[in-house]
């Protein structure tokens, strides 16, 4: 909706109607005066009905539900919707941010939050509180010194193509807690940004919260409940990685790095999405301390296995290592630990 937007502003250009500056004033007009309504206590029962009304009719036209809308909603491919691509949304959106034009005037102002924004991201980020949301938006705001941006109250530096895709950087300790039974963002959800700062993230709930982007933050992260997953090969960022409760799932396109140490708990469960070339296995830095809990391993992108082979799932060195259960969809399994990692063997 956010790309669709941006290309009406710049097709107002190409038509002759209005220079970019005036669209970028608009586009900050048009974030303004929407957050107003939408903050506005007096608006709360209308809100709130226009949310059900929006939801109940697109869920009617199209045979979903709360538990499968969302799969629906995002089910277009570039053959069949020219804005399903991600990456190239990206590209237009903050090209057509500033129109190309160079900062000039100071590039290094703090970014500054508008009262009320954060109602912005509330039913993008229905699990986070309102101060959680504003922090979200301070953390992927647009760099100071463009033309026009620079409005007192923070209208123009708002990135809220950046801001869905969840926080910039933890520059404080975070805490997510979500609730499957809410369904939509509340059960399954992605962080695609490069997450920065020295803040540690740790995830409470039921949900599902997937890391994609290139993270470095140092604080570490911990599973208290709910299921974290790796959607990226630095998905935890450059801290340890601790699992105290719930599921660290890992799907990544590679092996998942993890530069401190990694600790798992009884109870708990490393689920691992095991293709060619290393694909899904942890890489781990520091100590690795395995204090019992489930190992699974499922095989993807083609990757078949064969009884009698052994499958490297863990590189990392540790004494105290033993899974309590080694579950292997499609084989029986037993693990192997080594001095320099954890792997299987697929035994029948």
């Amino acid at each position: 909706m956010l790309a669709r937007g941006q290309e009406l502003g710049e097709n107002r250009i190409l038509a002759g109607m209005h220079s970019p500056l005036d669209v970028m004033s608009g586009r900050m007009i048009g974030i303004a005066a929407a957050a107003a309504n939408l903050v506005d206590p007096a608006n709360a029962a209308l809100k709130a009905a226009a949310f059900t009304q929006a939801h109940t009719a697109l869920m009617a036209q199209t045979g979903t539900d709360a538990t499968t809308f969302p799969a629906l909603a995002q089910s277009g491919t570039p053959a069949t919707d020219r804005f399903a691509d991600y990456a190239t949304n990206q590209a237009n959106f903050t090209r057509r941010m500033t129109f190309g034009f160079s900062q000039i005037s100071a590039t290094t102002l703090a970014p500054v939050v508008p009262k009320g924004a954060e109602v912005l991201l509330e039913t993008r980020f229905p699990y986070l509180s309102a101060d959680q949301r504003r922090v979200v938006l301070k953390t992927t705001e647009l760099a100071s010194g463009y033309p026009v941006l620079d409005d007192a109250e923070g209208w123009g530096r708002l990135n809220l193509f950046a801001a869905a895709d969840g926080y910039g950087a933890f520059n404080g300790n975070v805490i997510v807690s979500m609730d499957a039974t809410q369904g939509g963002f509340n059960a399954v959800d992605t962080w695609r940004n490069a997450i920065s700062g020295a803040g540690k993230l740790t995830l409470q709930g039921t949900g599902t919260l997937r890391l994609a982007g290139a993270n470095t933050y140092t604080g570490g992260t911990q599973v208290a409940s709910s299921v974290l997953e790796a959607d990226s090969a630095n998905a935890f960022g450059t801290g340890d990685v601790y699992v105290g409760a719930g599921t660290l799932a890992v799907n990544a396109p590679a092996a998942v790095a993890i530069a401190g140490k990694f600790t798992q708990l009884q109870g708990t469960t490393l689920d691992l999405a095991i293709g060619p070339n290393g694909q899904g296995k942890l890489s781990v830095a520091g100590l690795t301390t395995i204090a019992g809990g489930t190992l699974h391993l499922k095989f993807v992108n083609g990757y078949t296995p064969k009884v009698g082979d052994t499958i490297a799932v863990v590189d990392g060195a540790g004494s105290n290592r033993q899974f309590s259960t080694v579950v292997v969809d499609g084989f029986q399994a037993t693990a192997i630990y080594t001095a320099t990692g954890i792997q299987v063997h697929l035994d029948a």
